[in-house]
């Protein structure tokens, strides 16, 4: 899959299959988070990886989904968190940037992922029990995605919408809506 077909396929996924994640591809997906470009190359960006069965089922109380909360058969395998170092400085743009950049190792390695916002959130810092120099940014659900989604042109619709055969419509605004300027 070259880079176009990545970024162009990669729908957030918000249903899963029971497989888990191999932890390899949780190292690779965490590779590709490690190589994002960080202010002044701090690289303040750190991860906590929930694979663990139990830790996974006890995560899943810090998710929002947006099409409705999956039943449990079809809830994430694992997840993984973007944080800060506070030591090095709280890199909320590096910690978006690796998100993203997981996300698509995840695509590339045949997984879902959805993101789920935790900044500010004292609740999930004291759930994953890490040092307090670690800000929480980002958690990101994982697993086989057991969902089909297509881009649609929101002209026609401007909503997320499941079709009768469980296809999920994503609208996407078009090139010429996002591009205000051509110098």
């Amino acid at each position: 899959m070259d880079v176009f077909e990545c970024i162009f396929g990669r729908r957030s996924c918000r249903r899963f299959k029971a497989d888990a994640v191999a932890r390899e591809d949780l190292e690779r997906m965490i590779d590709a988070g490690r190589y994002v470009p960080t202010g002044y190359n701090k690289q303040a960006v750190r991860f906590a990886v929930i694979a663990s069965p139990e830790k996974v089922a006890e995560t899943f109380q810090f998710t929002g989904w947006l099409t409705g909360t999956p039943p449990e058969h079809e809830q994430p395998t694992a997840y993984i968190v973007v944080l800060s170092d506070s030591g090095l400085g709280v890199d909320g743009t590096g910690a978006r940037c690796a998100a993203y950049a997981i996300m698509l190792a995840a695509h590339a390695l045949g997984y879902g992922s959805c993101w789920h916002g935790r900044e500010n959130n004292e609740e999930f810092k004291a759930f994953l029990g890490l040092p307090a120099q670690y800000e929480p940014h980002i958690l990101i659900s994982l697993g086989r995605s057991a969902e089909t989604s297509e881009v649609h042109d929101p002209a026609t619709e401007w909503k997320i919408r499941k079709d009768d055969a469980g296809v999920i419509h994503v609208p996407k605004r078009g090139r010429e809506e996002v591009t205000v300027a051509v110098l």
